[in-house]
């Protein structure tokens, strides 16, 4: 524990949150991360009529995760905490994360100063899926931000921010883009355009940090037109 919580602290020095991992080809990891994974697995819980809400809670709790097996995901794919996920490392090798999407929002909140990882631990308090999700979106907007970040300081390195772009999409993907396009479709429109430009822009520093601010601008819009997204100070 003490080894990967070492390993966990040299890679957030180097670029915030999850983005540091994504940054050093040295912890490279495919576009289809722990992370997005045990989100994915999450909201199929959270949307099952037999209220699954004990099995959601160790998932976000990341004591629960998703098999990693190829041919997509399956819900009976779960292991404990016991059997961490793997990331891949480079091309061959393989290290285990023993992360967690609570550990993010906690790791958000105590940089921000905001109340994620409060909201989403009383929407699971009072059953409230809908609050679980709306503090989760809260939390990926966050990540998109540090992502889109630390792509836009790779732009001099064109592999790196290619390889990153492919994190942006898959993060949007995973958390956002569904839930923009079915009730904020303008706001859906806006945001996978800047996100398709960003990724011509990439020689154009100007132009590539005109169009971030247009894609985070567009998921903030429509998600502080909402009840309360948890981006509020405490």
């Amino acid at each position: 524990m003490k080894r990967a919580a070492l390993v966990a602290a040299a890679l957030l020095t180097a670029t915030p949150g999850v983005a540091a991992a994504h940054v050093d080809h040295r912890s490279y990891e495919p576009p289809d991360t722990q992370l997005t994974r045990d989100y994915a697995l999450l909201h199929v819980l959270l949307t099952d009529p037999s209220d699954r809400f004990e099995l959601a809670r160790h998932v976000y709790d990341g004591k629960v995760r998703v098999r990693l097996k190829p041919g997509g995901f399956r819900r009976t794919w779960l292991r404990r905490h016991s059997e961490p996920g793997l990331v891949f490392k480079a091309r061959y090798q393989r290290v285990r994360w023993s992360g967690s999407l609570r550990g993010e929002a906690v790791r958000i909140d105590g940089k921000r100063g905001t109340a994620i990882a409060r909201e989403i631990e009383a929407s699971f308090v009072a059953l409230d899926a809908a609050g679980v999700e709306r503090g989760l979106r809260a939390m990926f907007v966050v990540l998109l931000e540090e992502l889109t970040g630390a792509f836009g300081r790779h732009l001099e390195k064109p592999a790196t921010a290619e390889r990153l772009h492919g994190y942006v999409v898959r993060y949007y993907a995973a958390a956002l883009e569904a839930h923009l396009t079915i009730n904020h479709p303008h706001a859906a429109r806006a945001a996978g355009a800047a996100l398709r430009a960003m990724e011509t822009t990439l020689t154009r520093p100007a132009v590539f940090h005109e169009q971030r601010h247009r894609f985070l601008s567009a998921i903030r819009y429509a998600l502080d037109s909402n009840v309360n997204t948890g981006s509020v100070k405490k």
